[in-house]
């Protein structure tokens, strides 16, 4: 057969053989090529404990990948917008309080703190959303007085979020200027989402500010892992997969707190250097006190939480707003419990060392 076929129709078959083979090995991945990317790992969110690294694994190229940090990423498992289903879940607003009163507290279930910056004239808060769910919508305002209301970051337009995810936290200020007052409240409104992203935290590498936590006020966003706690477990609102709601800023003060008292009886002390003297008004719900720096030195950053102890189960409450505190200076707390009515109660102050 061979030599029926001329050479050159032999060329040709040669070449069309090897064009058919090559193309084959190209469909088929080649092999040892250069690797695609891997898909990047879901970083885990973690609940209100030790600020830790989050990590998620970069994925599979020619081989597994490098694990990568999983920073300040949520559990974000979907990309979709807040949009509001025009379902208000209703407005709630905090105790009446004094001017001169900073409020920690939970509005359907909606945590706020919140102060009045008299030397700023402005209110600087926090929002940490501790539904089920997402909310949408989140309003704030300041009613001052009962009438005048502080609710604009900027002129001609009310403070509104878009919405907050499961655990996920926004900071806000809210200036007054010129404002005098004797009383004011606190007033958050949410609605229901008909579509929002899922997961948990300020999203997947959002890296918001995590907020101040248990003996740790934190910087590394409430879903990255930060840089430890501040002397103690709790960083914000980070939470990696290392458990950190707010993994924050390392600090040098430790853990100094009261010991458990019943909410009937009131609570006096000096912790981390702080005096407090608290005590639980049933007819409010609320915790009122006063803490004191008594010290020749600043006290950067005060701040105080509240942990509630119901039977077998710990409520932890605030902290509230950072504040500097002057050699001498007290300033005035309080912390809604509304629905208690029996448990222990001990205070967990906390600080930063000063820049």
């Amino acid at each position: 057969m061979d030599g029926l076929v001329p050479a050159k129709i032999r060329l040709i078959i040669g070449i069309v053989l090897t064009l058919l083979l090559c193309s084959s090995l190209a469909a088929c991945g080649g092999g040892g090529g250069e690797s695609g990317e891997g898909a990047e790992g879901r970083h885990e969110e973690g609940g209100d404990g030790d600020g830790g690294d989050g990590e998620g694994d970069d994925g599979d190229g020619d081989g597994d990948g490098d694990d990568g940090d999983g920073g300040d990423g949520g559990d974000g498992d979907t990309e979709a917008s807040f949009a509001s289903d025009g379902l208000s879940r209703g407005v709630f607003e905090s105790i009446p309080l004094a001017a001169d009163e900073s409020f920690a507290g939970l509005l359907n279930q909606m945590e706020i703190a919140v102060r009045f910056d008299a030397a700023n004239e402005k209110f600087v808060g926090r929002l940490r959303n501790e539904a089920e769910a997402a909310v949408c919508d989140v309003r704030v305002s300041i009613e001052l007085d009962g009438a005048q209301a502080a609710n604009q970051p900027s002129a001609g337009s009310p403070f509104m979020l878009s919405g907050l995810r499961r655990f996920g936290r926004a900071d806000f200020e809210l200036p007054a200027p010129g404002a005098s007052f004797s009383e004011w409240t606190a007033i958050v409104e949410t609605f229901g989402c008909a579509s929002a992203p899922t997961g948990s935290g300020n999203g997947e590498g959002s890296g918001g500010e995590g907020a101040e936590g248990e003996h740790g006020e934190g910087e590394g966003g409430d879903e990255g892992g930060g840089e430890g706690s501040e002397g103690g477990h709790e960083g914000g609102e980070g939470e990696g997969a290392g458990n950190g709601e707010e993994g924050g800023e390392g600090g040098e003060d430790g853990d100094e707190s009261s010991p458990d008292t019943p909410l009937t009886e009131g609570l006096s002390g000096t912790f981390q250097n702080q005096n407090f003297d608290f005590a639980f008004d049933a007819t409010t719900g609320a915790f009122r006190g006063t803490v004191e720096n008594p010290t020749s030195s600043t006290i950067c950053r005060s701040r105080t939480e509240i942990h509630l102890g119901v039977g077998a189960q710990i409520i932890e409450l605030g902290p509230t707003i950072p504040v500097d505190l002057a050699p001498g200076e007290i300033i005035k707390i309080v912390m809604s419990a509304e629905g208690f009515a029996e448990g222990t109660y001990s205070l967990h102050p906390e600080s930063s060392p000063c820049e």
